[in-house]
């Protein structure tokens, strides 16, 4: 079961990872996000762990980090 919480936080702070550090990151669950920039263009991009496909995705494509 999800857990929610209703943050009234404006403004969150995140510190941008390269594609190579959140795949070095250890044992991700599905769902976890992280901040990551892509090296070639230095897009910044949220990402989220999707355990059945066993990858990174990337929030609004749907495609997987390299």
């Amino acid at each position: 079961m999800a857990v929610y919480e209703d943050l009234t936080v404006k403004r969150i702070r995140l510190t941008s990872l390269t594609v190579d550090q959140i795949n070095d990151l250890p044992i991700p669950k599905n769902g976890d996000v992280c901040f990551c920039n892509n090296e070639s263009t230095s897009d910044r991009v949220l990402v989220t762990y999707d355990e059945t496909a066993g990858a990174w995705i990337v929030v609004e494509t749907g495609a997987s980090i390299g």
